[in-house]
Protein backbone atom coordinates (compact mmCIF):
# COMPACT_ATOMS: atom_id res chain seq x y z
CA UNK A 1 0.00 0.00 0.00
CA UNK A 2 3.12 2.79 1.03
CA UNK A 3 5.79 1.15 -0.85
CA UNK A 4 6.25 4.23 -3.08
CA UNK A 5 5.36 6.15 0.26
CA UNK A 6 7.78 8.79 1.47
CA UNK A 7 10.23 9.27 -1.74
CA UNK A 8 13.32 10.79 -1.08
CA UNK A 9 13.52 9.59 2.39
CA UNK A 10 16.26 7.60 4.03
CA UNK A 11 17.92 6.48 7.47
CA UNK A 12 18.55 7.96 10.17
CA UNK A 13 15.06 9.22 10.31
CA UNK A 14 13.85 11.33 13.40
CA UNK A 15 9.92 11.56 13.55
CA UNK A 16 8.21 14.21 16.29
CA UNK A 17 4.27 13.42 17.30
CA UNK A 18 3.46 15.58 20.44
CA UNK A 19 0.64 11.97 21.17
CA UNK A 20 1.42 9.13 23.03
CA UNK A 21 2.78 6.96 20.85
CA UNK A 22 0.03 4.34 19.54
CA UNK A 23 -2.86 5.80 21.55
CA UNK A 24 -5.40 8.20 19.64
CA UNK A 25 -5.61 8.81 15.84
CA UNK A 26 -2.23 11.09 16.02
CA UNK A 27 -0.24 8.61 18.31
CA UNK A 28 -1.44 5.03 15.32
CA UNK A 29 -0.35 7.65 12.66
CA UNK A 30 2.85 8.18 14.71
CA UNK A 31 3.13 4.07 14.65
CA UNK A 32 2.50 3.84 11.51
CA UNK A 33 5.27 5.97 9.93
CA UNK A 34 7.86 4.81 12.65
CA UNK A 35 6.65 1.17 11.58
CA UNK A 36 7.19 1.89 7.71
CA UNK A 37 11.03 3.42 8.47
CA UNK A 38 12.03 0.47 10.62
CA UNK A 39 10.64 -1.84 8.16
CA UNK A 40 13.10 -1.02 5.49
CA UNK A 41 16.00 -1.09 7.49
CA UNK A 42 16.41 3.03 8.09
CA UNK A 43 18.05 3.89 11.71
CA UNK A 44 14.50 5.45 12.94
CA UNK A 45 14.34 7.61 16.26
CA UNK A 46 11.32 9.24 17.25
CA UNK A 47 9.56 11.86 20.14
CA UNK A 48 6.32 11.62 21.40
CA UNK A 49 4.33 12.36 25.25
CA UNK A 50 4.18 8.96 26.36
CA UNK A 51 6.01 5.91 25.23
CA UNK A 52 3.96 3.20 27.33
CA UNK A 53 4.07 -0.33 25.12
CA UNK A 54 6.01 0.96 22.24
CA UNK A 55 9.47 -0.28 21.01
CA UNK A 56 13.02 0.72 21.70
CA UNK A 57 14.06 3.95 20.24
CA UNK A 58 12.15 6.42 21.35
CA UNK A 59 12.33 9.46 23.83
CA UNK A 60 9.38 10.47 25.92
CA UNK A 61 8.89 14.38 26.13
CA UNK A 62 7.78 15.90 29.08
CA UNK A 63 7.03 19.64 29.42
CA UNK A 64 6.50 19.92 33.02
CA UNK A 65 6.42 23.45 33.49
CA UNK A 66 3.25 23.95 31.03
CA UNK A 67 0.56 22.11 33.64
CA UNK A 68 1.31 24.81 35.97
CA UNK A 69 1.07 27.30 33.23
CA UNK A 70 -2.65 25.15 32.03
CA UNK A 71 -3.62 26.37 35.75
CA UNK A 72 -3.67 30.00 35.17
CA UNK A 73 -6.38 32.42 33.75
CA UNK A 74 -6.58 33.40 31.12
CA UNK A 75 -5.06 29.85 29.83
CA UNK A 76 -7.06 27.69 32.29
CA UNK A 77 -10.63 28.47 30.36
CA UNK A 78 -9.24 27.87 26.64
CA UNK A 79 -8.66 24.29 25.60
CA UNK A 80 -7.40 26.17 22.41
CA UNK A 81 -4.49 27.95 24.28
CA UNK A 82 -3.43 25.29 26.23
CA UNK A 83 -3.60 22.73 22.96
CA UNK A 84 -0.93 25.67 21.15
CA UNK A 85 1.60 26.14 23.90
CA UNK A 86 1.97 22.10 24.80
CA UNK A 87 1.91 21.97 20.70
CA UNK A 88 4.71 24.84 20.63
CA UNK A 89 6.50 23.47 24.12
CA UNK A 90 7.00 19.94 22.63
CA UNK A 91 8.55 21.37 19.40
CA UNK A 92 11.05 23.71 21.46
CA UNK A 93 11.66 20.35 23.58
CA UNK A 94 12.44 18.45 20.48
CA UNK A 95 14.54 21.06 18.50
CA UNK A 96 16.92 20.90 21.24
CA UNK A 97 16.98 17.30 21.87
CA UNK A 98 18.18 15.46 18.34
CA UNK A 99 21.41 15.66 16.56
CA UNK A 100 21.69 14.38 13.40
CA UNK A 101 20.19 12.41 10.69
CA UNK A 102 19.06 11.96 7.46
CA UNK A 103 15.47 12.87 7.08
CA UNK A 104 13.07 14.82 9.98
CA UNK A 105 9.44 14.60 9.73
CA UNK A 106 6.94 16.35 12.14
CA UNK A 107 3.58 16.99 12.49
CA UNK A 108 1.79 20.15 11.60
CA UNK A 109 1.35 22.47 14.14
CA UNK A 110 3.69 20.99 16.14
CA UNK A 111 6.96 21.40 14.42
CA UNK A 112 8.34 24.74 13.43
CA UNK A 113 11.29 25.22 15.39
CA UNK A 114 12.12 21.82 14.90
CA UNK A 115 12.38 22.59 11.31
CA UNK A 116 14.51 25.02 12.09
CA UNK A 117 17.16 22.56 13.73
CA UNK A 118 17.05 19.50 11.29
CA UNK A 119 18.05 22.42 8.37
CA UNK A 120 20.78 23.59 10.96
CA UNK A 121 22.01 19.83 11.19
CA UNK A 122 21.79 19.72 7.51
CA UNK A 123 19.21 17.30 7.58
CA UNK A 124 18.72 16.53 3.65
CA UNK A 125 15.23 16.12 3.88
CA UNK A 126 12.23 17.66 5.90
CA UNK A 127 8.76 16.29 6.01
CA UNK A 128 5.91 17.50 7.37
CA UNK A 129 3.15 15.27 8.12
CA UNK A 130 -0.45 16.43 8.31
CA UNK A 131 -3.62 14.71 9.79
CA UNK A 132 -5.84 17.19 8.70
CA UNK A 133 -7.02 19.17 5.46
CA UNK A 134 -4.91 22.23 4.90
CA UNK A 135 -5.24 24.79 7.85
CA UNK A 136 -7.39 27.32 5.54
CA UNK A 137 -10.11 24.80 4.72
CA UNK A 138 -9.60 23.51 8.31
CA UNK A 139 -10.70 26.84 9.94
CA UNK A 140 -13.37 27.42 7.19
CA UNK A 141 -14.95 24.04 8.58
CA UNK A 142 -14.35 25.03 12.45
CA UNK A 143 -16.77 28.02 11.46
CA UNK A 144 -19.22 26.20 9.67
CA UNK A 145 -19.40 23.67 13.14
CA UNK A 146 -19.87 26.70 15.41
CA UNK A 147 -22.58 28.10 13.00
CA UNK A 148 -24.33 25.11 13.69
CA UNK A 149 -24.50 25.18 17.34
CA UNK A 150 -22.09 27.99 19.40
CA UNK A 151 -21.91 25.93 22.17
CA UNK A 152 -18.02 26.40 22.87
CA UNK A 153 -15.32 28.54 21.64
CA UNK A 154 -13.73 27.80 18.08
CA UNK A 155 -10.31 28.25 19.32
CA UNK A 156 -8.55 29.22 16.23
CA UNK A 157 -5.73 31.05 17.18
CA UNK A 158 -4.13 33.34 14.59
CA UNK A 159 -0.27 32.13 15.60
CA UNK A 160 -1.31 28.49 15.26
CA UNK A 161 -2.20 29.24 11.93
CA UNK A 162 0.24 30.84 10.47
CA UNK A 163 2.64 28.81 12.30
CA UNK A 164 1.12 26.19 9.91
CA UNK A 165 1.42 27.78 6.98
CA UNK A 166 5.16 28.84 7.45
CA UNK A 167 5.24 24.81 8.39
CA UNK A 168 3.56 24.01 4.81
CA UNK A 169 6.35 26.48 2.78
CA UNK A 170 9.25 25.32 4.83
CA UNK A 171 8.67 21.94 4.47
CA UNK A 172 10.25 19.97 1.37
CA UNK A 173 7.38 17.32 1.67
CA UNK A 174 3.68 17.44 2.82
CA UNK A 175 2.68 14.18 3.79
CA UNK A 176 -1.02 13.31 3.56
CA UNK A 177 -3.15 10.67 4.03
CA UNK A 178 -5.91 10.97 1.59
CA UNK A 179 -7.25 12.44 -1.80
CA UNK A 180 -9.71 14.56 0.55
CA UNK A 181 -6.34 16.26 1.87
CA UNK A 182 -4.22 16.75 -0.95
CA UNK A 183 -7.28 18.22 -2.93
CA UNK A 184 -7.76 20.83 0.44
CA UNK A 185 -3.62 21.62 -0.08
CA UNK A 186 -3.75 22.08 -4.10
CA UNK A 187 -7.15 24.17 -3.93
CA UNK A 188 -4.88 26.39 -0.88
CA UNK A 189 -2.18 26.95 -3.56
CA UNK A 190 0.36 24.14 -2.63
CA UNK A 191 2.27 22.33 -5.27
CA UNK A 192 0.93 18.83 -6.46
CA UNK A 193 4.78 17.95 -6.46
CA UNK A 194 5.18 18.59 -2.89
CA UNK A 195 2.56 16.26 -1.81
CA UNK A 196 3.06 12.85 -1.21
CA UNK A 197 0.83 9.98 0.45
CA UNK A 198 1.00 7.99 3.07
CA UNK A 199 -1.83 5.65 3.58
CA UNK A 200 -3.64 5.36 7.30
CA UNK A 201 -4.84 1.69 8.82
CA UNK A 202 -6.49 0.46 11.81
CA UNK A 203 -4.12 -1.77 14.28
CA UNK A 204 -4.79 -5.37 13.86
CA UNK A 205 -6.38 -5.66 16.83
CA UNK A 206 -9.38 -4.49 15.55
CA UNK A 207 -11.29 -7.54 14.82
CA UNK A 208 -14.65 -8.58 14.89
CA UNK A 209 -15.61 -10.44 18.42
CA UNK A 210 -18.97 -12.12 17.80
CA UNK A 211 -19.31 -12.98 21.42
CA UNK A 212 -19.69 -9.38 22.04
CA UNK A 213 -22.86 -8.66 19.95
CA UNK A 214 -26.01 -9.08 21.79
CA UNK A 215 -29.30 -10.16 20.14
CA UNK A 216 -31.50 -8.19 22.77
CA UNK A 217 -33.03 -6.34 19.58
CA UNK A 218 -31.28 -2.63 20.85
CA UNK A 219 -29.78 -1.03 18.08
CA UNK A 220 -26.23 0.18 19.35
CA UNK A 221 -24.65 3.48 18.05
CA UNK A 222 -21.09 4.22 18.89
CA UNK A 223 -19.54 7.09 18.30
CA UNK A 224 -15.40 7.73 19.29
CA UNK A 225 -13.21 10.73 19.47
CA UNK A 226 -12.90 14.13 20.64
CA UNK A 227 -16.52 15.06 21.84
CA UNK A 228 -16.42 18.72 20.23
CA UNK A 229 -18.00 21.11 17.72
CA UNK A 230 -15.38 20.12 14.72
CA UNK A 231 -16.04 16.27 15.09
CA UNK A 232 -19.68 17.09 14.85
CA UNK A 233 -20.45 16.04 18.52
CA UNK A 234 -23.76 18.62 18.75
CA UNK A 235 -25.10 17.10 14.98
CA UNK A 236 -24.92 13.55 16.11
CA UNK A 237 -26.38 14.52 19.24
CA UNK A 238 -29.46 16.50 17.07
CA UNK A 239 -29.49 13.56 14.83
CA UNK A 240 -30.20 10.59 17.55
CA UNK A 241 -32.78 12.73 19.40
CA UNK A 242 -35.32 12.76 16.15
CA UNK A 243 -33.98 8.41 15.94
CA UNK A 244 -37.08 6.81 17.34
CA UNK A 245 -36.98 3.34 15.66
CA UNK A 246 -36.81 0.64 18.25
CA UNK A 247 -35.17 0.92 20.99
CA UNK A 248 -32.02 2.43 20.67
CA UNK A 249 -28.34 3.30 22.59
CA UNK A 250 -25.65 5.98 21.56
CA UNK A 251 -21.98 5.73 23.31
CA UNK A 252 -20.01 8.25 23.10
CA UNK A 253 -16.18 7.26 23.24
CA UNK A 254 -14.40 10.32 23.97
CA UNK A 255 -13.75 13.14 26.44
CA UNK A 256 -14.01 16.94 26.03
CA UNK A 257 -11.33 19.77 26.05
CA UNK A 258 -14.26 22.61 27.35
CA UNK A 259 -16.18 23.36 29.87
CA UNK A 260 -18.84 24.41 27.58
CA UNK A 261 -19.31 21.24 25.95
CA UNK A 262 -19.20 18.89 29.05
CA UNK A 263 -21.92 21.17 30.47
CA UNK A 264 -23.85 20.84 26.74
CA UNK A 265 -23.26 17.35 27.11
CA UNK A 266 -24.54 16.76 30.67
CA UNK A 267 -27.53 18.43 29.50
CA UNK A 268 -28.09 16.49 26.70
CA UNK A 269 -27.48 12.84 28.51
CA UNK A 270 -29.93 14.02 31.20
CA UNK A 271 -32.52 14.80 29.35
CA UNK A 272 -32.16 11.05 26.98
CA UNK A 273 -31.09 8.50 29.10
CA UNK A 274 -30.40 6.50 25.83
CA UNK A 275 -27.01 8.38 25.85
CA UNK A 276 -24.02 7.28 27.64
CA UNK A 277 -20.55 8.85 27.67
CA UNK A 278 -17.72 6.00 27.87
CA UNK A 279 -14.01 7.77 27.75
CA UNK A 280 -11.39 4.64 27.46
CA UNK A 281 -10.37 1.73 24.68
CA UNK A 282 -13.01 2.02 21.91
CA UNK A 283 -11.91 -1.18 21.09
CA UNK A 284 -14.88 -3.57 22.97
CA UNK A 285 -17.86 -0.27 21.96
CA UNK A 286 -16.94 -1.01 18.35
CA UNK A 287 -17.05 -5.00 18.30
CA UNK A 288 -20.26 -4.35 20.46
CA UNK A 289 -21.61 -1.84 17.88
CA UNK A 290 -24.29 -2.07 14.95
CA UNK A 291 -22.78 1.03 13.51
CA UNK A 292 -20.00 3.62 13.81
CA UNK A 293 -20.87 7.50 13.44
CA UNK A 294 -18.45 9.91 12.61
CA UNK A 295 -20.16 13.26 12.02
CA UNK A 296 -17.01 15.47 11.66
CA UNK A 297 -16.79 19.03 9.84
CA UNK A 298 -13.47 18.12 8.75
CA UNK A 299 -11.13 15.34 9.39
CA UNK A 300 -8.14 14.28 7.21
CA UNK A 301 -8.48 10.40 7.53
CA UNK A 302 -10.77 9.23 10.61
CA UNK A 303 -9.33 5.91 12.32
CA UNK A 304 -12.51 5.47 14.47
CA UNK A 305 -14.71 4.23 11.42
CA UNK A 306 -11.73 2.60 9.68
CA UNK A 307 -11.35 0.65 12.93
CA UNK A 308 -15.09 0.04 13.42
CA UNK A 309 -14.78 -1.58 9.56
CA UNK A 310 -12.07 -3.68 10.62
CA UNK A 311 -13.88 -4.84 13.45
CA UNK A 312 -17.14 -5.65 10.60
CA UNK A 313 -19.02 -2.96 12.15
CA UNK A 314 -20.38 -0.79 9.10
CA UNK A 315 -20.40 3.27 9.44
CA UNK A 316 -21.87 6.69 8.66
CA UNK A 317 -19.16 9.24 7.71
CA UNK A 318 -19.62 12.80 6.41
CA UNK A 319 -18.49 14.14 2.94
CA UNK A 320 -15.53 16.08 4.63
CA UNK A 321 -13.42 13.37 6.15
CA UNK A 322 -11.11 11.19 3.84
CA UNK A 323 -12.28 7.98 5.13
CA UNK A 324 -15.33 8.93 3.26
CA UNK A 325 -12.76 7.16 0.20
CA UNK A 326 -13.18 4.24 2.28
CA UNK A 327 -17.24 3.64 2.24
CA UNK A 328 -18.84 1.40 -0.43
CA UNK A 329 -22.81 2.69 -0.27
CA UNK A 330 -24.91 -0.06 1.38
CA UNK A 331 -22.11 -2.54 1.37
CA UNK A 332 -20.00 -1.43 4.68
CA UNK A 333 -21.67 2.32 5.34
CA UNK A 334 -22.88 5.61 4.02
CA UNK A 335 -21.39 8.91 3.26
CA UNK A 336 -23.58 11.93 4.31
CA UNK A 337 -23.29 15.96 4.51
CA UNK A 338 -21.63 16.89 6.87
CA UNK A 339 -23.58 19.07 9.47
CA UNK A 340 -26.99 17.71 8.36
CA UNK A 341 -28.69 15.34 11.13
CA UNK A 342 -31.58 14.40 8.58
CA UNK A 343 -29.26 12.45 6.44
CA UNK A 344 -27.86 10.93 9.36
CA UNK A 345 -31.49 9.71 10.58
CA UNK A 346 -31.99 8.40 7.17
CA UNK A 347 -28.44 6.89 7.05
CA UNK A 348 -29.17 5.07 10.18
CA UNK A 349 -32.45 3.99 8.89
CA UNK A 350 -30.64 2.18 6.05
CA UNK A 351 -28.18 0.52 8.27
CA UNK A 352 -31.24 -0.69 10.44
CA UNK A 353 -32.74 -2.00 7.25
CA UNK A 354 -29.14 -3.75 5.85
CA UNK A 355 -28.94 -5.32 9.38
CA UNK A 356 -32.33 -6.67 8.94
CA UNK A 357 -31.70 -8.83 5.88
Amino acid sequence: MNENALAGVRGPVVIACAAPFGVGGMGRHLEELVEFCRARGWETSWFATNLKGGPEGGEAIRVRWIEWLKRLPPVRFSAAWQGFLEAVAFDRAVAARFQNGHTFIGFSGQCLASIGAARRLNFKRVNVATATAHVNFAVAQAKAAFAYAPVESLGNIGAQHRRLLREYALADQIVYATEYVRKSFVDAGVSAEKLTRFELSPHSRFRPNASLRKDDGKFRIVAVGSLNLAKGTAVLLDAFARFDLGEAELTLVGGSGTRQMRRFLRDRVARDSRIRISPGDPLAHLQAANVCVHAAFQDGFAYAPMEAIACGVPVIVTDQTGMKEYVREGVNGFVVPAGNPGAIVEALQKVMRMRAR
